[in-house]
């Protein structure tokens, strides 16, 4: 877990509800808070359109949102968030780490409210419309990268403008938990174009195990060698998990077993496979590092700069070759659902999350689910 310095309590607001996680700020004036959802109604959760699109994303009714949400109490922040909004570049020539993934990781070294490293999640509305969009706000997430569950606290940015460079929102550090699963019928309400999304970029991604397994999974089916017949218990546990696993490694090697999007769509419509939910808890807003962001952003250009010249690509006589002709080779496409580039190269693997080789579900794909909910989205980012 990201641990802070001792002297930092005055300088991060908590949720009061949390104090073995961190302190509650000694003022409570009440500067700036979430609200709280209310009453609950028979509608469903839709996404916004993507800036720039005219996609969406999952859908959720919001019955079953509000039961995800019901536990997580809003962060009231003293003294006020900052509004600054920065591009991931930025982020990355002030600390370090990459700015093309979902999830980014700041070194220990370059933490400024150390002493451990900064885990953070580049979530986007346009593909989780209730992740959290304003400081202290809470919100929900669909994703199968279990990693996102661990580590402590997440740092999480908001993408505010597709404009290039796109701008991003510090809103707060997280507490993540697996809420739930997409149940079969919930995925089946989903428009075909969304579900034909969903399974083409599953069958492209090879990066991550907790999505290549649903593939392979799917393909074994398919084939009929799932379920293993003739063993029980244990026996038959342990044959089930050799096979998924030479699968795994056969399609990260091209040569998987035919499987189509309708198998995959099948697959999730009868329950076979889920997408998880994730539970976000805002527990506390980092001032330290918010103003830390504040005070190198003027110097943004020299930043830059400096990182481009250490990185200027050298000719070796023995290769011929550049580090970034090299750097050219790892761009496939793959799934992403959390994180996207300020250039908009990222590989698409942002489990309707983010990006870069992080998958977290498709990009939204129906123009007749453009408009997000009004009642739900209201009552957490009014």
């Amino acid at each position: 877990m990201r641990q802070h310095g001792p002297g930092d309590e005055s300088s991060r607001t908590a949720a009061p509800q949390l104090p073995a996680v961190v302190k509650t700020s000694p003022n409570t004036s009440k500067s700036s808070s979430a609200p709280v959802a209310s009453s609950s109604t028979t509608k469903t959760v839709k996404s916004e359109r993507k800036p720039g699109g005219s996609a969406t994303a999952l859908t959720l009714p919001l019955s079953v949102a509000e039961t995800y949400l019901v536990s997580s109490t809003p962060l009231t922040i003293n003294p006020p968030p900052l509004k600054l909004e920065v591009p991931r570049k930025f982020l990355r020539v002030a600390y370090g780490g990459s700015d093309q993934h979902f999830l980014q990781y700041i070194p220990a070294e370059t933490n400024p409210s150390g002493p451990g490293r900064r885990c953070i999640m580049f979530p986007t509305l346009a593909l989780n419309p209730l992740m959290p969009s304003t400081p202290g706000m809470h919100g929900l997430v669909f994703a199968s990268r279990r990693e996102i569950l661990n580590s402590g606290t997440w740092t999480v940015f908001c993408k505010r403008s597709n404009a290039k460079p796109a701008v991003w929102l510090y809103v707060g550090e997280y507490e993540n938990t697996l809420a739930g699963t997409m149940k079969a019928e919930e995925f089946n309400q989903q428009t075909l174009l969304v579900q034909r999304e969903w399974a083409t970029q599953l069958m492209d991604c090879k990066l991550h195990d907790c999505y290549v397994s649903m593939r392979a999974r799917i393909a074994l089916r398919k084939a009929g060698q799932l379920p293993v017949t003739g063993q029980m218990g244990e026996a038959k546990a342990a044959e089930e998990d050799r096979r998924v696993n030479d699968e795994i490694i056969a399609v990260k090697n091209n040569r998987g077993l035919p499987v189509n999007k309708e198998d995959i769509i099948e697959a999730f419509c009868k329950g076979e496979e889920a997408i998880d939910v994730i539970r976000m808890r805002c527990v506390a807003y980092d001032h330290v590092f918010a103003e830390d962001m504040r005070a190198k952003y003027p110097n943004y250009p020299a930043l830059e700069a400096a990182s481009k010249k250490k990185k200027t690509p050298k000719i070796t006589a023995a290769s011929g070759k550049t580090r970034k002709a090299k750097g050219r080779i790892s761009r496939r496409k793959t799934i992403s659902v959390a994180s996207e580039s300020d250039e908009d190269t990222t590989e698409s693997d942002e489990e309707y999350a983010g990006s870069g080789d992080d998958f977290v579900g498709p990009p939204p794909s129906d123009i007749r689910h453009s408009t997000l909910n009004r009642d739900l989205r209201s009552r957490l980012a009014a």
